[in-house]
């Protein structure tokens, strides 16, 4: 079964890297955009540095900044990893139990916690918590 992310004969990728919050802050719109271009070419020719000819496969490329985390998520300061966790939120014991019958929860925010590996693990133990309700998956 196919994520059908990207049309056939295509596929989606991913280039990560950090970023300092305050890098972003005080630009006008037009400001963020052009730097937002600028940071994404620089990107992608650093991945021709590797990649001979890679960028010639591109054919969207979206950039989030700190800024786009902290929107999205409201992670402060935009942090990809959410909130610091106590020492009682670590090692499984986020797990949450729902106040309402078919809730299920699947996020950072929930077990086994921490930012985008977390959240897909999550999503996994959730949808493998789900297969006794819908039947197996493809």
């Amino acid at each position: 079964m196919a994520a059908d992310l990207a049309p056939d004969g295509k596929s989606v990728g991913a280039i990560t890297t950090v970023d300092y919050h305050n890098a972003w802050c005080g630009l006008t719109d037009p400001e963020y955009r052009r730097k937002k271009n600028r940071v994404g070419d620089v990107l992608l020719r650093r991945l021709n540095e590797v990649l001979p000819g890679a960028s010639d496969a591109v054919v969207h490329q979206e950039l989030a900044t700190p800024h786009t985390i902290e929107r999205f998520t409201h992670n402060p300061l935009g942090t990809a990893y959410g909130f610091a966790p106590t020492p009682n939120q670590t090692l499984g014991a986020r797990e949450i139990e729902p106040s309402v019958d078919g809730l299920h929860f699947a996020s950072a925010w929930s077990s086994p916690g921490g930012g985008f590996t977390g959240a897909i693990l999550s999503g996994a133990k959730t949808a493998r918590s789900l297969t006794s309700d819908v039947g197996t998956f493809s």
